[in-house]
């Protein structure tokens, strides 16, 4: 039975793969079209809205690691920031990002200096815009819940590997603008469905790459796991036929 799982789970691995593949390759020119997801309208319009009054966006990674379980969250929400980087970094005021994570800090540094060189404004980017905040959870959520009044933020996007301290960094951005927020933990979920003004809710924050044309391969995972789920429900359906049959 070990040896049927595992085959299972390795042909849907490779079929996962081709697909991506398959989309990724084929009509590049035009972008698919997905189900309306109110967040991220909200977020184009905190955007445009920072650029014109000259104010900030908060992208808060969370406290997580890359080698932890919750990484792919703060995988997103570096790829996400990729966006509002190059969207932002005209501004008076650029995006700023806080993590938790020395490593995940790292990253975003690395991703806005990239954003502000593809917009030809090196000379804007300063360091300090990805930042750790504080070192685990709390620690954290302390110190990325000053960032709001501090920084003159105007929204918070909360995308990245938080708990229920999400709550904090929610209701302190929540008083200088609109929060917009998604993790994978559930307790974090429940906080941001709570506090934030649009929250991402389950596997709606894997979509985020694919809405803001991070790049290609987003949109084509996205297909992809679309496929999938006919798939998965074309077969409950059939062996669900079959037994009522008797013919398993």
């Amino acid at each position: 039975m070990d040896a049927l799982i595992g085959w299972v789970a390795l042909a849907v691995a490779v079929l996962m793969a081709a697909l991506i593949l398959a989309y990724s390759l084929t009509r590049r020119a035009t972008w698919p079209t997905f189900r309306h997801m109110p967040p991220f309208d909200a977020l184009a319009v905190d955007l445009g809205r920072s650029v014109e009054a000259g104010t900030r966006l908060h992208v808060a990674l969370g406290s997580g690691s890359l080698t932890s379980n919750d990484s792919a969250a703060s995988l997103i929400g570096l790829a996400t920031l990729s966006q509002i980087a190059t969207a932002g970094s005209v501004s008076d005021k650029p995006p700023l990002a806080t993590s938790g994570d020395g490593a995940v800090a790292l990253l975003a540094q690395d991703v806005l200096r990239v954003a502000f060189r593809q917009q030809r404004a090196e000379d804007r980017y300063d360091p300090l815009l990805g930042r750790v905040t504080g070192v685990g959870a709390q620690g954290y959520a302390a110190g990325a819940m000053h960032t709001a009044p501090d920084e003159d933020v105007t929204a918070t996007i909360v995308l990245g590997a938080v708990g229920p301290e999400a709550a904090l960094i929610a209701e302190s951005g929540a008083r200088r603008g609109t929060v917009i927020g998604g993790t994978l933990d559930v307790q974090g979920q429940t906080a941001l469905y709570v506090t934030a003004d649009h929250p991402l809710i389950g596997e709606e924050l894997f979509a985020s790459g694919a809405y803001l044309h991070v790049n290609r391969a987003h949109a084509a995972s996205l297909q992809a796991q679309d496929i999938l789920r006919w798939l998965v429900i074309a077969s409950i359906v059939g062996l669900a036929v079959v037994r009522t049959l008797g013919l398993l």
